[in-house]
């Protein structure tokens, strides 16, 4: 993971909830090789990424997600988020 990959003071997910797209906005950037976890209510790990490429917007396909309640987990050195 690249160092300093995330640094951010706000995040915004929407929609909540979500169908099959989720948007991931920040006033910050995500840098490449930030990683990204989505766990669900049992604290599995369902799925992981990487960040491709410098951007303040991302976006999750969640068409192989059954329905339910997740966690979106955002570790690196400076901060861990959990979005719910």
């Amino acid at each position: 993971m690249a160092e300093n990959a995330f640094k951010a003071n706000k995040l915004v997910v929407y929609p909540n909830p979500a169908t099959s797209l989720l948007t991931i906005q920040s006033d910050k950037v995500f840098e490449k090789g930030a990683e990204i976890s989505i766990i669900n209510a049992m604290g599995v790990l369902v799925n992981s990424f990487t960040v491709p490429d410098v951007t303040d917007r991302l976006q999750i396909n969640l068409n192989n997600l059954p329905a339910g309640v997740y966690y979106l987990r955002m570790d690196t050195s400076y901060a861990r988020f959990v979005v719910m």
